[in-house]
């Protein structure tokens, strides 16, 4: 198990085998604009390749010490052993980076759209 600040570090935990407890905490102010900006249902990498939350996540408000230690207790009590093999499948299979960029382009496009719709 890895506690580990929101980014691609998450991704690394992932496939080196250790299941991620993603922390992001972050000031009031930075963290009102980032629910403005940002329209992903996860924030740690493995649970967008895997399109749900298989690893814990405490994130903004939500990043307080119980969080923290719950998380990390399911992940050490119960690790999803099947996620992280299908994290590690979908990212080193051939043809990982062109997904990666598929999936990259598809939610820069989705937020597009939404930055559009509100200058309207």
């Amino acid at each position: 198990m890895a506690l580990v600040g929101a980014g691609t570090a998450t991704l690394q935990a992932a496939l080196a085998g250790r299941p991620p407890v993603t922390l992001a905490a972050l000031h009031p102010l930075s963290a009102a604009v980032a629910r403005r900006l940002v329209r992903v249902p996860h924030v740690a990498l493995p649970n967008l390749v895997l399109g749900r939350r298989a690893f814990p996540e405490a994130i903004l408000e939500g990043c307080t010490p119980d969080a923290v230690a719950a998380g990390a207790a399911a992940m050490l009590d119960a690790p999803d052993r099947e996620a992280l093999a299908a994290v590690r499948a979908a990212c080193l299979r051939p043809g990982a980076a062109a997904r990666v960029a598929d999936v990259v382009a598809r939610l820069g496009d989705r937020r597009v759209e939404q930055i559009r719709g509100i200058r309207a």
